[in-house]
């Protein structure tokens, strides 16, 4: 059975909700880039061939690379699962290994220098997602899935969108506060009918090569990262409620998002050796 056959009528039985969408289309860039074969003939070399063009051509990070590899295998292990194929008809796929270095977050200067880029862009509304990301956290994905019948106003009239169905699996509620709601009103609260592929990515492209010298860690997904990190230096917010506000389930998923200002340790000790001043 072709690749593409087999993703349409088991697809649902592999992915649920959002992601169910999301991996069809990452599996669908993959026949469509190495086109449609049987389950059985697609090898380590088209696994390859993919990981490679998602680098070159899409500009995507190698963790990003994982995540769509990830699709093409839970596709394999439900044929497998199924009978369609064999264990030895599964195709061989290296998952690169990701350095769980600093985090990258968008300085001051850096943001500017976003925006002062995508103002030149006949693509208006890649700013508008960018002040989205900042503003509130959310993933890509989230954005794009937010409709008109998604906001609402909470009992002391604070504007929230309802997401559905997020990557951990839970509903979530986004606090949308100013900027946040004329970037989405500027796209009529429908972001997603506004997103473009290409012009979206080529954008990204463009912005790590002007703004960031070819810094391959600058991306969209990191708006998310410098969410969480204003969130702790700036406003001092506590990490459980950053975790709440991330929608995370796992405190060390959050910790992982957040560059911490270590400045900061020498005045809380000051601070704390002051408190016993007059004991000492």
């Amino acid at each position: 059975m072709l690749v593409q056959d087999f993703l349409n009528e088991h697809a649902p039985d592999i992915w649920h909700g959002k992601h169910l969408a999301e991996s069809q289309s990452k599996v669908r860039l993959f026949v469509s880039v190495i086109g449609d074969k049987n389950l059985e003939d697609v090898g380590a070399p088209d696994i390859i061939k993919f990981d490679k063009w998602l680098q070159s051509e899409k500009g995507l990070c190698k963790n990003t690379c994982n995540h769509y590899k990830a699709a093409i295998s839970a596709l394999y292990k439900y044929a497998v699962e199924y009978e369609a194929i064999n264990d030895d008809q599964v195709p061989r796929m290296k998952f690169h290994k990701v350095k769980s270095g600093r985090v990258r977050f968008f300085t001051p200067s850096e943001i500017k220098q976003c925006y002062d880029f995508f103002a030149g862009s006949k693509h208006t509304w890649i700013k508008h997602f960018f002040t989205v990301g900042l503003n509130t956290g959310m993933r890509l994905g989230e954005i794009q899935s937010i409709t008109p019948d998604m906001f609402y106003l909470n009992d002391q009239g604070n504007l929230f969108v309802g997401l559905k169905d997020t990557k951990n699996g839970d509903d979530r509620e986004v606090a949308i506060n100013e900027a946040a709601k004329l970037a989405l009103d500027a796209m009529d609260r429908n972001p997603g009918y506004h997103f473009r592929h290409r012009p979206f990515y080529n954008a990204w492209i463009d912005v790590r090569r002007v703004v960031f010298r070819g810094d391959k860690l600058a991306c969209f997904h990191v708006t998310r990262h410098t969410y969480a990190s204003t969130l702790v230096n700036t406003l001092e917010v506590n990490h459980l409620t950053v975790m709440d506000l991330m929608g995370h389930k796992d405190p060390k998923t959050t910790k992982k998002y957040v560059h911490e200002d270590t400045s900061k340790s020498a005045s809380i000790n000051n601070k704390m050796a002051s408190l016993y001043a007059g004991v000492l």
